[in-house]
């Protein structure tokens, strides 16, 4: 319950840290030059959700840029493709958690990215739909924090650009 709080506190601090942006330069907003990288690798945790029942969840993430200028030409809008797969612990046993989706970020300055999901996934042999929303805090060029929330999954953890 406690990394659920955190993840949350998380991601309402980056819908919050707009409200100081309404002064500024806010035409530079969204229109960065893309990152260099095309690798990604992490790992996230928090309440993953199987069948209804909830549970502590250990995910790692790979992702491959396929995309450096995305849908929408006149921002930073680049997409990926990421994989998640990882152990979720439930009262009753454990299972694995697993996701293949398209990540479409979108890069609002240097420091914060705001990105959607969307692409299936699910836990021992089940696919459904997966989509979701998340944001990157970037400490520095290779380091973000990542917080998620999508409808099985509540995390937070860390990314690595390579």
């Amino acid at each position: 319950m406690k990394q659920k709080r955190i993840c949350i506190g998380f991601l309402l601090s980056f819908w919050a840290s707009f409200a100081g942006t309404v002064g500024r330069a806010a035409d530079l907003d969204w229109k960065g030059k893309p990152s260099a990288s095309d690798l990604g690798v992490g790992a996230v945790t928090g309440l993953g959700i199987v069948n209804s029942s909830p549970g502590y969840v250990f995910l790692g993430t790979l992702s491959k840029k396929l995309l450096y200028s995305g849908f929408i030409p006149d921002i930073n809008n680049p997409v990926s493709l990421e994989v998640l797969l990882g152990p979720v612990f439930l009262s009753n046993g454990a299972s694995w958690l697993y996701s293949a989706h398209l990540r479409w970020d979108f890069v609002k300055d240097s420091i914060w990215t705001i990105f959607a999901v969307g692409g299936v996934g699910g836990a021992s042999f089940s696919l459904t739909p997966r989509f979701g929303v998340g944001s990157f805090y970037r400490i520095n060029e290779s380091i973000s924090l990542r917080g998620d929330i999508s409808h099985d999954l509540i995390a937070c953890g860390v990314h690595f650009s390579i």
